[in-house]
């Protein structure tokens, strides 16, 4: 008699006895059974690193064609976060993860201040690089400085003569809290008070920090589940290649800047010179969290793990190096190494495990979780964002998007003027446009694949992400590999699916 249970294959027995790689399209999860629950209850909340929690196990990419600042804000402001890239000059990072901290506030530490001297021109340079034009004045034009007053849109809006001084049109008579004021509190007296600054001093009168209106109305909306840190402000994780001399002072840099995470990547790392970068931080900088990678085999994940890493970002380095194609032998296919990878680390250090690498739909996105990631990167189904790089056109009377990157080149010239495609030293990197179907804003988007993700867990039976990995490791979560002619058809009907059910803003073209 056929056995009830017998409903697909446990991980090990997919994976440990298999011959061959798995891709995620290669497998497929089993529906679970005596689902009495909605979907809707379903927890997405996850680990990120060793101390950083998110609502959402949604990552952007530390791609050049993926995160920057506006990508970063909008994923944090969703619940999930982002690594703004490091293929830019030092001081651009930096200014990139400045904006996103300064974004959206509990109690602003670092408010931008000017003094009665500079002028109404000064603060329409803050606004355009910042987009915004509340700014407290100081005697010395710093925090710390004794308060004076405050400039507003409301103030300079009606000025002509964009070279006035402040101390001429700033607001004089302020609303102020005191050091030691809740932010309940900071916000009941925004409300009271009806002023859309709130600026805190000490006994002397100087200021110390802020509160603006503009974030009290964004955390009484939708975005309660924003990722911030233990001061309200939004987080951000920063990347760092360890391949150059400057490589330490990017990452001091970018710490002091108020990145919440590092991402080292170590693609282009030789010599050990990974192992050094990585226990070096964690011995002079404890406090900051590191995610490393990526990595396919599980002694390259002890290596990272030993020398103190909070988290193991998993990916095939082939996938790295793009148009390039020599080095496509080297690697692993995604899901069989996010599923190895992700049961060694967890059972040996316990830190969480990222998975990286061409995920194109939620389903992939499913199946990554599943197979023991804690969080995913995402590349491609975030490039064509509004957030992202890039610029809006019209290919084939469709809205695209100009998605902003670099690939690299393999191909060089040699000493007689052939290419020589075997100096792989000789690597560089080129600017391509690539014109792909407009998704449409993040905060539609991100919302969309975290549907997709519960509506997942709801057909698999799993309540969270802790649930999800337990059932991998218990067996209770089964699996099927399907055959290439299983894969077409899977991806014709997926392809119909989102023609007909994808919102608007990611609608593809007939």
């Amino acid at each position: 008699m056929a056995n009830a249970d017998g409903n697909g294959w446990t991980a090990e027995v997919v994976f440990d006895g298999a011959q061959n790689g798995y891709s995620y399209d290669d497998i497929v999860l089993m529906p679970g059974c005596e689902i009495a629950w909605e979907a809707s209850e379903a927890d997405l909340t996850t680990r990120l690193t060793r101390n950083i929690s998110l609502q959402l196990p949604l990552i952007g990419s530390p791609s050049d064609a993926v995160t920057e600042a506006d990508m970063a804000i909008g994923l944090a402001l969703a619940g999930g976060i982002g690594i703004v890239h490091c293929n830019q000059s030092l001081p651009s990072q930096v200014e990139m993860v400045k904006r996103v901290k300064r974004r959206d506030n509990g109690f602003i530490y670092e408010p931008l201040t000017l003094s009665p001297e500079n002028t109404v021109e000064d603060v329409d340079q803050v606004k355009e690089s910042y987009g915004f034009s509340g700014i407290p004045i100081t005697d010395n034009g710093e925090l710390g400085g004794r308060i004076l007053g405050i400039v507003t849109a409301r103030d300079i809006d009606p000025i002509d003569d964009r070279t006035m001084r402040l101390q001429d049109v700033m607001t004089k008579q302020l609303v102020l809290g005191r050091d030691g004021i809740t932010l309940a509190g900071a916000y009941e007296m925004l409300e009271k008070k009806k002023v859309g600054k709130l600026p805190i001093v000490n006994d002397e009168m100087c200021l110390i920090s802020m509160v603006s209106r503009t974030d009290l109305k964004r955390a009484r909306g939708d975005l309660k589940k924003a990722t911030r840190d233990s001061k309200g402000r939004l987080m951000v994780g920063a990347a760092v290649s360890v391949d150059g001399q400057g490589d330490w002072d990017r990452a001091m840099a970018l710490i002091e800047a108020g990145a919440d995470f590092l991402f080292l990547d170590t693609l282009a790392a030789t010599n050990g010179k990974e192992h050094e970068f990585i226990a070096r931080l964690k011995a002079e900088v404890p406090q900051i969290d590191i995610a490393a990678g990526p990595v396919s085999a599980c002694r390259e994940a002890k290596f990272m793990c030993d020398a103190g890493v909070d988290a193991v970002v998993v990916g095939s380095s082939a996938s790295s190096l793009g148009a390039g194609g020599e080095c496509n032998s080297v690697g692993r296919p995604e899901a069989t190494a996010t599923f190895q990878v992700a049961r060694y680390v967890s059972q040996n250090y316990g830190v969480p495990v990222i998975a990286q690498g061409g995920l194109r739909n939620p389903g992939q996105v499913l199946k990554a979780l599943g197979l023991g990631a804690s969080a995913v990167m995402l590349d491609e189904l975030l490039s064509a964002a509004w957030q992202a790089p890039g610029r809006d056109t019209q290919r084939g009377g469709a809205c695209a998007r100009l998605a902003q990157g670099s690939e690299p080149t393999v191909a060089v010239q040699g000493a007689k003027g052939r290419h020589d495609t075997h100096k792989l030293s000789d690597v560089t990197c080129e600017s391509a446009n690539i014109a792909v179907v407009s998704k449409g804003t993040v905060r539609d988007l991100v919302p969309y694949i975290a549907s997709g993700l519960r509506n997942g867990f709801c057909d698999l039976n799993t309540r969270s992400v802790p649930d999800l990995h337990k059932a991998l490791m218990d067996g209770d979560l089964r699996l099927e590999i399907r055959s290439f002619f299983g894969q077409k058809q899977a991806e014709g009907r997926a392809l119909s699916q989102q023609r007909s059910s994808l919102p608007q803003y990611v609608q593809l073209s007939a």
